[in-house]
């Protein structure tokens, strides 16, 4: 069945939770009332429809979940009303761009807009967005380029941007994302050469560049990385020799460089 419009009516509930059930239908504007709703869960259901811009009235929700719907249309601007900490949307049909309004929500750590049908370009607003910790925007139609001003997310724990349209170059200043654990941006346009930089990412355990557009070679500086387990770069024009100073990453469990310009020895 459906929502029914009278839900709107419960001015005290805090927390709803309607994942992985039949619900279908749309989302009824009643709920916007809900000022003291702190969670609403309705990911992996068959709602559909849009996001109504009422939900600006859920002025103390703090966690969004509408991933695996069929939700479609955009994002409503009112969403800056909220005082969101988690938003997931992913695996649903939303799409439009990403709003610079986002950056408005201070205690955001949480963003997943993976595998929609977004598209335009990533706000170089976001740099706000001071604990923002997980980041994903893998398998949508986001393009450009990677602004520079995200240097500034130093709680940024996990970065997603794997199967987007995503081009330009990997910007040197991301190695003052001090805390990055995990940065998945393969299978773009990305092009150009690996910052020597990133030899300072000093949290990194996760670093893929596969099957993308880069070139030149492995900076020696990337022997620093004494964290990382898994380092994948195959399928890239990468060429030149495997640096000695990677025989210091004692931790690496993983090594990919097949289908590269790699040569000399080993």
């Amino acid at each position: 069945g459906t929502i029914p419009p009278e839900m709107g009516y419960l001015h005290g509930i805090d927390f709803l939770y309607m994942e992985e059930t039949q619900i279908s239908g749309t989302i009824p504007p009643q709920m916007g009332k809900l000022e003291q709703l702190d969670i609403l869960y309705l990911d992996d259901t068959k709602i559909s429809g849009t996001i109504p811009k009422e939900i600006g009235g859920m002025n103390g929700l703090d966690f969004l979940y509408l991933g695996g719907t069929k939700i479609s249309g955009t994002i409503p601007r009112e969403i800056k009303e909220l005082e969101l900490d988690s938003l997931h949307v992913g695996r649903s049909e939303l799409s439009g761009t990403l709003p610079p309004e986002l950056a408005e929500l201070d205690a955001l750590d949480y963003i997943n807009f993976g595998r929609t049908k977004m598209t335009g370009t990533l706000p170089p607003e976001l740099k706000k967005l001071k604990n923002l910790d997980y980041l994903y925007l893998d398998g949508s139609l986001i393009s450009g380029t990677l602004p520079e001003e995200w240097n500034d997310l130093e709680e940024l724990d996990i970065l997603c941007l794997n199967a987007t349209k995503i081009s330009g170059t990997l910007p040197p200043k991301y190695y003052k994302m001090r805390r990055l654990d995990f940065m998945y941006i393969e299978e773009n346009a990305l092009s150009g050469t690996i910052p020597p930089q990133y030899g300072k990412l000093e949290a990194i355990d996760f670093l893929s560049f596969d099957n993308t557009r880069l070139s030149g070679t492995i900076p020696p500086e990337m022997g620093y990385l004494h964290g990382i387990d898994f380092l994948y770069m195959e399928e890239t024009q990468i060429s030149g020799t495997i640096p000695p100073q990677m025989g210091k990453l004692e931790q690496l469990d993983i090594l990919y460089l097949d289908d590269t310009k790699i040569s000399g020895t080993i």
